[in-house]
């Protein structure tokens, strides 16, 4: 997207492009590719020739396998009818986060509150996102809004300040 003319397989322009994290909620598959020898421990062998040929290649182009518990990603609303709505609910929000989890929690033990608290974060970061982008263009008059409104947006309350 950046440089549309070079080829995004070519391993030296990956790179240059800074670490490339790849999401997946695979605990097996982030595990055997975290291991010293990819893949090693599973019984069907190509599974684990194709891991291990996916980790060197991720690594020569500078990416990064990343865990997520299956609550987080959202690809599976592509895929899953059950995980449709969460997806049009992102998707209509604007903004997702991902989460890193260091004890790596699935997304089965992860409690309801925990959840809903997550959702209501990013609630709240979209409509501050939408509230600063329209103050940016224009819609939304700096000279109209409250204070509470301004300290919201994060503009700074002096005098002559916008």
């Amino acid at each position: 997207m950046i440089w549309p003319a070079r080829l995004a397989v070519n391993e030296v322009m990956m790179r240059l492009l800074g670490d490339s994290p790849c999401s997946t909620d695979s605990r097996a598959l982030f595990d055997a590719s975290n291991s010293k020898a990819p893949g090693m421990k599973l019984a069907e062998k190509r599974t684990a020739i194709e891991i291990k040929m996916a980790c060197e290649r991720m690594t020569a182009a500078g990416g990064v396998l990343k865990w997520c518990n299956s609550h987080q990603q959202l690809a599976d609303g592509v895929t899953k009818v059950s995980a449709r709505q969460k997806l049009a609910m992102e998707l209509r929000r604007r903004m997702h986060c991902l989460r890193y989890d260091p004890e790596g929690t699935a997304s089965k033990k992860v409690k309801q509150n925990v959840r809903q608290d997550e959702q209501d974060s990013l609630d709240q970061a979209a409509q501050e996102f939408q509230k600063q982008q329209m103050v940016k263009d224009g819609i939304y008059k700096i000279e109209e809004m409250e204070s509470e409104e301004k300290m919201e947006c994060n503009i700074c309350l002096l005098d002559g300040c916008g």
